[in-house]
């Protein structure tokens, strides 16, 4: 939580509010990532790779069956809380990351940090022509001139 918000607030002034010393917080963050830490960010990723195949249709013991067939070591209630857990970012990968056309325009300025909503003030144009623009719904000469001006303001295409 604190390593969250540190660019927000005071480090000092969130390990007083959590009661935790900040040696015990810089203790923390400078140990090394723990073994069982490593296996769940492997988990994770296998789990994201089967809701990717099965269009995010299996739920815990389901996703326990299937990642136990591919050998992994792993319970129903440790799949459970890894999926609530990383809910929003495994859909986020899905629609993002690991679209089916990866240099589709809409995938692409997504891994660069850019929303529709940063672009339609870097463009200075409605919201619904921008998402026009990125599902490729715009007529060509109209798109051909947004992604100069995309460009033109440094985005690379």
């Amino acid at each position: 939580m604190i390593g969250q918000n540190e660019n927000t607030y005071a480090i000092a002034m969130m390990c007083r509010v959590l009661e935790v010393s900040r040696a015990g917080y810089y203790a923390y963050r400078a140990r090394p990532t723990s073994d069982r830490e490593l296996e769940n960010r492997l988990l994770l990723q296998q789990i994201q790779v089967t809701q990717k195949v099965t269009r995010q249709s299996y739920g815990s013991p389901r996703m326990t069956r299937e990642l136990r067939t591919q050998g992994n070591t792993c319970g129903r209630h440790r799949v459970a809380r890894l999926m609530r857990e990383n809910e929003r970012t495994i859909a986020e990968i899905v629609e993002a990351v690991m679209a089916p056309d990866i240099n589709a325009l809409e995938s692409m300025l997504i891994r660069q940090g850019y929303t529709a909503r940063a672009l339609t003030e870097l463009l200075n144009v409605r919201l619904a022509e921008v998402r026009a623009l990125l599902h490729g719904q715009l007529p060509d000469e109209r798109a051909d001139e947004l992604k100069q001006q995309l460009l033109r303001t440094g985005i690379p295409l």
